[in-house]
């Protein structure tokens, strides 16, 4: 059981009553993360039963920061009823450490963890407006009738009576979220009766805030005008994908409508090849709608130019070369080397000798001029060989009187 303490904007009143609500940050399936650490005053500190509220029982953020948040994630979201906050007061009397680094803090509920770029997800459960030199108490109880799988407390207050200047810091002592599973209500968290999420004092069923309006069917929880940009499904309880243009998705499935620039998929969840132009893709197969960047082709643009392409531009469908070819290089792609020329970039010439041309890349001869053989047409028919010889092996059909394979010696008569 918990005595309930309530907080206003500026006085705290005490109302005392008692309720079973479970206090969900001492489950084993709920975890704590702080936005950073100072020393060794862990997020732990916060969830481990003791309530004293000196400097080394508290968890404690890092200075020097611009923003300062401490999060418990409950693992998924509960029927959330409302949040205590134990935070550091050290000593006793006029010397004693009083919360003034607690000003200005705020309360936030999210099915999001705390690390997302933007709060627009979140559900705002109190802001404090303490200014300096008021302090507010460093125990209060905010109510917070919400469903959500996070809670976060925030700050972004530099307190002017850290001189020089800390930055924004949170010390917690203790937090405590009280409430009930998804689905339940009430002291005993009895189970809601038609619905998935229903008031966590009452039973009825919750209007997801996210609802148009913030109207739905009271017995169902189904939103009767929509959703909220950026939010679909029946109560309008998730997220639309983070990649959908201006959060924009289907109400009914959750696919984006559109992507944002450089993204595809009906989730949007793929990125756009690096070599699209102007980084514009498909969003059914991520092929690249704008063409290709230069020296690029394919359907994802993934294969490259020929280097013989001038200024290596080509079709961004086919490779063909838009430019025409480099010096000594031929074909629709500028891919082969002209009949005379071979070696990288063509730079190589064929021997005289070749008739059509050579290899490419070792510069063999296709063919030799009558009268020579080898690779590369540079070794001589036998002077015997009546026409030619093979071009390979060098071997000939002989004249009358010479002979060898590649008739090379005449043939001695004696007399």
């Amino acid at each position: 059981m918990k005595i309930h303490v309530s907080v206003g904007i500026s006085t705290l009143f005490l109302l005392e009553y008692y309720h079973c609500y479970e206090n969900l940050c001492r489950r084993n399936s709920t975890t704590v993360l702080q936005s950073s650490t100072y020393k060794n005053q862990e997020e732990t500190l916060a969830t481990d039963g003791d309530l004293r509220t000196n400097y080394r029982y508290c968890a404690h953020t890092d200075v020097n920061q611009t923003v300062a948040w401490f999060q418990v994630d409950l693992g998924k979201p509960h029927s959330i009823s409302n949040v205590t906050l134990y935070y550091r007061k050290d000593g006793l009397g006029n010397n004693e450490w009083q919360p003034y680094r607690f000003r200005q803090f705020y309360l936030d509920v999210s099915d999001l963890p705390a690390s997302q770029k933007t709060t627009a997800h979140r559900t705002r459960c109190y802001t404090d407006n303490t200014t300096h030199p008021d302090v507010l108490p460093h125990i209060i109880d905010i109510p917070c009738k919400h469903t959500a799988r996070y809670v976060i407390v925030e700050t972004t207050y530099d307190a002017p009576e850290d001189n020089p200047t800390t930055g924004a810091i949170l010390e917690i002592c203790e937090i405590e979220v009280y409430g009930c599973e998804t689905g339940e209500y009430g002291d005993d968290c009895k189970p809601c009766s038609e619905c998935k999420t229903c008031d966590v004092n009452n039973g009825i069923c919750d209007c997801f805030s996210m609802c148009i309006n913030q109207t739905c069917d009271g017995t169902s929880g189904h939103c009767t005008f929509g959703c909220e940009t950026g939010y679909w499904g029946s109560t309008c309880a998730s997220l639309c994908p983070d990649k959908c243009q201006d959060q924009k998705c289907f109400r009914d499935n959750g696919l984006c409508e559109t992507c944002e620039p450089g993204h595809w998929g009906i989730h949007c969840n793929h990125t756009c090849s690096s070599f699209c132009n102007k980084n514009m893709c498909n969003q059914s197969n991520g092929g690249c709608s704008k063409g290709c960047i230069m020296g690029k082709y394919g359907d994802i643009c993934d294969n490259a130019c020929s280097q013989g392409c001038v200024r290596g531009s080509c079709d961004s469908q086919s490779g063909t070369c838009s430019e025409g070819c480099h010096q000594n290089m031929m074909g629709t792609r500028c891919d082969r080397c002209d009949s005379t020329h071979y070696g990288l970039n063509c730079s190589k010439k064929c021997s005289v000798n070749c008739t059509v041309g050579c290899t490419k890349d070792t510069g063999v001869c296709y063919s030799c001029v009558k009268g020579k053989f080898g690779e590369y047409c540079d070794k001589t028919c036998g002077s015997g060989c009546v026409s030619g010889c093979d071009q390979y092996t060098g071997k000939c059909v002989c004249k009358l009187g010479w002979q060898s394979d590649r008739c090379e010696g005449m043939r001695i008569e004696l007399k």
